[in-house]
């Protein structure tokens, strides 16, 4: 397998498993409907538990155990702040569909 096929993989991987944590924050929170503003310090814990994880590693010889998971929360968050803003867009416009 060529290396473009195999992160091709990862990717199709990789997004699954953001989707699947997306619907998890759907599960426990619901659609939060938040400013950008109010999204920053949510953005900003989950990206302090990544740099948790790399202090933690580089300094303390720990393994990246939560690393990954952590990434990809960060980027279920990511995709709630872009769903949100894309979503407040079609309200604004007046249109309720893509």
């Amino acid at each position: 397998m060529t290396d473009e096929k195999i992160r091709s993989k990862l990717r199709t991987n990789i997004f699954s498993d953001i989707f699947n944590e997306r619907q998890k924050q759907i599960m426990k929170w619901g659609y939060q409907r938040l400013s950008p503003l109010e999204f920053c310090p949510i953005l900003g814990e989950e990206v302090g538990e990544v740099m948790k994880e790399i202090v933690e590693y580089q300094f303390m010889k720990k393994p990246l155990d939560n690393y990954r998971l952590e990434l990809i929360q960060v980027a279920a968050v990511c995709l709630q702040m872009i769903e949100e803003y894309d979503f407040s867009k079609l309200n604004v416009d007046g249109r309720n569909e893509l």
